[in-house]
C-alpha cells in the first residue's frame, strides 16, 4: 500500500514556484555557487569564518577565489547543519564527489562543476531526474525566451518587502528604483552599490 501510494505521488509533475535561476546559466558555474549560496555563508561566518557578506551577482575569479580559500578552514564547522548536508547531496547526486572540500583538492572539484555548466542540456537534465517540468523565476531572467520550454515567469520588481544588512531604507530605495525604469526589470541586488545608483526621474505625484 505504502510503495502504491508512493508510486501515485511520483507521477504528480511538480512546478518548482520560486528559484533565483537565470536563463543564461541554468546550473552551477563552480563551486563557488554551491559552497557560497549565501545560506551556507551564513553557517560559515557564524563558525568564525571572517567573510560573512555574499558574493557579488557576477563574481570574477580572484572574489570566488579569495573567498573559497577563506571559507574552507571553517567547513568542518558546520557539517552538522541542514546546508552542509543539502550541498553534501548536490555535490554527490549530481557531481558524483563525496570527499570532504579541502585546500588540495577544491580546484579539481570546481573543474568539474564548470565543466558541467558548460553542457547546454546538464540543467534540464537534472529537472528531468528530479521530476521537475517547470520552474519560476524572475520575469527579467528569461533573457529574451532562451529556455521558456521549462521556464515560468513572475514579477519581482520593486521587492520593497526586504531589508538588507545595515540597510533600513531598502523599501524606498527599490521604489524609487523601480520609478525610474521604463519597463520592469530586476530588482535591486543584495550586493547593489548605493553610492553609484542615480535617479533620474521626479516623483511628481
Amino acid at each position: 500500500m505504502v510503495n502504491e501510494l508512493y508510486n501515485e505521488l511520483r507521477k504528480i509533475l511538480l512546478i518548482d514556484v520560486h528559484t533565483h535561476i537565470d536563463a543564461s546559466h541554468m546550473s552551477a558555474r563552480g563551486l563557488h555557487d554551491i559552497l557560497l549560496y549565501h545560506m551556507v555563508i551564513s553557517d560559515l561566518y557564524s563558525a568564525g569564518c571572517p567573510d560573512g557578506a555574499r558574493l557579488s551577482d557576477e563574481p570574477d575569479e580572484a572574489e570566488t577565489e579569495k573567498r573559497i580559500k577563506n571559507a574552507l578552514p571553517y567547513i568542518k564547522y558546520i557539517r552538522n547543519t541542514s546546508c552542509y548536508w543539502g550541498m553534501k547531496i548536490i555535490l554527490r547526486d549530481l557531481y558524483d564527489w563525496e570527499d570532504d572540500i579541502t585546500e588540495e583538492n577544491w580546484r579539481r572539484l570546481d573543474i568539474i562543476i564548470r565543466s558541467k555548466s558548460k553542457e547546454t542540456a546538464w540543467a534540464k537534465k537534472i529537472l528531468n531526474r528530479a521530476g521537475i517540468k517547470r520552474i519560476g523565476t524572475e520575469l527579467w531572467r528569461g533573457h529574451d525566451g532562451i529556455a521558456d520550454d521549462v521556464l515560468q515567469y513572475s514579477l519581482e520588481w520593486a521587492f520593497f518587502t526586504r531589508n538588507q544588512w545595515n540597510t533600513y531604507d531598502t523599501a524606498l530605495l527599490e521604489l524609487e528604483h523601480a520609478w525610474n525604469q521604463e519597463t520592469p526589470g530586476a530588482s535591486l541586488g543584495v550586493t547593489a552599490d548605493r553610492s553609484h545608483k542615480i535617479l533620474l526621474r521626479k516623483n511628481t505625484l
